[in-house]
Order: C-alpha cells, then structure tokens, then sequence
C-alpha cells in the first residue's frame, strides 16, 4: 500500500531553464525521502515518441529502483514552464502534483542561455543581432522555438498561468534565485516543507555559476548536444550494463562535452540592450508581481 501511496505522491521542478535547477536537483538528491531519475531532464512530457509510449514506459523507465524510504517521487525539468503541451499532459498523469518554479532575472536568464546556446555550437549570432532575430527564428522550427528562444523564455507569467488554469494554487511553490543563491539553506527547507519530507539532511554547500565557453570544435559540440543516436532506447539499456549507478549517456557525453570546451571572455549586455529588455520585459513583470504577490519591477533596474 505505502508503495502505490508513493506512486502517486509527485512532484514537479519545471524551471525556468537557466536558473539554478540543476544545482536543485543535486540538492534534493541527497535526500533519502525524495526520488529523482539519475537523468535530469527526461523530456517525457514535452517529447511525443516519449510521451506516446505511455506512463507505464515513464515509470519503469525512471522510477524503478526505490529504495522503499521514498515520500515523493519527482522530476526537474526546465523545459516543462516554457512548452504549451508539457502542463496539461502532467495534469492527465499526475493531476495531484506538486509544482516549483524557480525564476531567474528574465534578462540575465536570457544572457545566459545564449551563452550556453554558444557553447553549444549552434549560434553564431551577437546576443543583440540573435534577440532581434528572434521573433523570425522562432516560428521556422521547433528546434529555434527550442534553442533560440532567449527572450520567449523569460515570458514567465505567460508561462505560469498554463499551471494556475489546472492546478490549485496551493500546489504551485513559486522561488526567485536570487532568495535561492542568498539563503540556499532556507529555501531548500521550504522546498522540502512543501513536498512533505524531512528537512535534516546534508548536502554539498556552494552554488557555482558556470563560466562563459565555447567549443573547440563547432561540429563535434553539435553532435554531442544533439544526440539522437543516444535517446535509442536499446541503446541505452546496453549501456546501462556497464554504467549502471549513472545515466550512461549523459555520463559519456559530459565527458566530451567538459573536453571539447575553453573558456572565453564575457563583455557581458551592454547598457543600451539592458534598457530595451527592461521595457520589453515590463508587463509580464507586473502581472508576475502581481501573480507571487512581490514587486519584481528591480530586476529591471
């Protein structure tokens, strides 16, 4: 009974993407009480060959070695905020879920991505020339919707209310990141508060940003970030013979990924695009203020 009863206890980490979720997600794994997939970011809700396989393939596939300990069992995906379908194919799985939403400054959030998008080696645009690109670049494709979408991400109230329309508000925990990277230890309490699981437990202190980078090679950082030949399923299951512990493809590929890598300098947004993100950025900001019941008008400031 207690394992169909943990069955059932979800919760959800949607993002936003590049606002500390991957920190989160290592965090919470220290606690006994909570399951994570090793592989963060399973992209079964936003994915349609995942999702039509159905929530028995999702389960067995994530969610198969409990220790029996488990209170809630959870996922962190950054992807789940910004996409249209992945709110109401959770709500259909797991309707009494739980929510959290870390934010990030929609306009250092959207600076960030474009740096990782960079490291990637599928940008070779200036951030300004690639935020005025944008609004073209992202009705083309799925794949520009995906990873040129700086400033479409940021959108957060928009993104928000797809979760307010189908979940109680109760069920939504709302975080900033910068409450998150000044009081880690608090707001790790609440989190864990929140989900229904103890708070007595340790984990690694320190949140580290990443430095800007770009690849050694445009080609090979291409492949790695856009693996398909690694989501096969079989694939998987062969070489999950010898990398159990850990997600076998995201285990080879970071290393790759950490090797094709250097450093580069940063220059950071100048004045003049900080300004126009300000206002472009404006309104959502008050509806978000008035959403969280907080005045967020000084991240752009």
């Amino acid at each position: 009974m207690r394992f169909k009863a943990t069955r059932n206890n979800r919760f959800f980490c949607v993002g936003a993407q590049k606002s500390a979720t991957t920190t989160l997600h290592e965090i919470l794994k220290e606690n006994h009480e909570i399951f994570l997939p090793n592989e963060k970011e399973t992209k079964f809700f936003v994915e349609n060959y995942l999702y039509e396989r159905g929530k028995e393939f999702y389960e067995n596939s994530y969610f198969n070695n409990l220790t029996g300990r488990e209170k809630i069992l959870g996922e962190i995906d950054p992807d789940y905020l910004y996409s249209d379908r992945a709110p109401k194919r959770i709500f259909k799985c797991y309707r009494k879920s739980k929510i959290v939403i870390l934010l990030r400054n929609p306009i250092t959030r959207a600076y960030s991505h474009y740096l990782m998008t960079v490291s990637r080696g599928i940008e070779n645009y200036s951030f300004e020339r690639a935020i005025k690109a944008e609004p073209e670049r992202l009705i083309k494709s799925r794949f520009n919707k995906l990873y040129y979408s700086y400033l479409a991400r940021g959108l957060y109230a928009k993104q928000i209310k797809k979760y307010l329309r189908l979940f109680p508000r109760g069920n939504l925990k709302i975080i900033l990141m910068d409450d998150f990277i000044k009081d880690t230890d608090k707001e790790i309490k609440d989190i864990c508060k929140f989900l229904g699981v103890t708070t007595d437990f340790t984990y690694k202190k320190g949140i580290k940003a990443n430095s800007a980078k770009a690849p050694k090679n445009k080609y090979l950082s291409r492949f790695l970030h856009h693996h398909t030949w690694m989501r096969n399923h079989r694939y998987r299951e062969f070489l999950k013979l010898f990398f159990p512990e850990e997600s076998p493809q995201s285990k080879i590929i970071k290393t790759l990924r950490a090797f094709n890598m250097d450093k580069i300098s940063d220059s950071g947004i100048s004045i003049n695009i900080q300004q126009d993100l300000a206002e472009y950025y404006k309104l959502d900001v008050e509806e978000l203020s008035s959403i969280i019941g907080r005045d967020l008008l000084f991240w752009l400031q």
